[in-house]
């Protein structure tokens, strides 16, 4: 399990996918599943919550939110965002 407290992923930071180009809102950057042994996920793994402008919500593991796919972006949040 990834150190959360080193890698910490703000709710309501936005970021960039890098090969797409697509702008993301984090939700919960620290959030746990529960899942079962066949799921593929450990149970209690870290996960990222993000959602596209376009207001589609995805789920990623915390590692791989952290392993260069994404940008994390300096710019102030939009209005348009919820």
């Amino acid at each position: 399990m990834p150190d959360i407290d080193a890698k910490k992923i703000e709710a309501g930071s936005l970021w960039r996918h890098k090969k797409r180009g697509s702008v993301y809102r984090v939700i919960d950057g620290s959030a746990q599943v529960q899942a079962p042994e066949d799921s593929g996920l450990a149970d209690y793994e870290v996960v990222v919550i993000y959602r596209s402008k376009d207001g589609e919500t995805w789920v990623r593991r915390h590692s791989e939110f952290l392993d260069g796919r994404f940008e994390k972006l300096s710019e102030p949040p939009s209005k348009k965002w919820l």
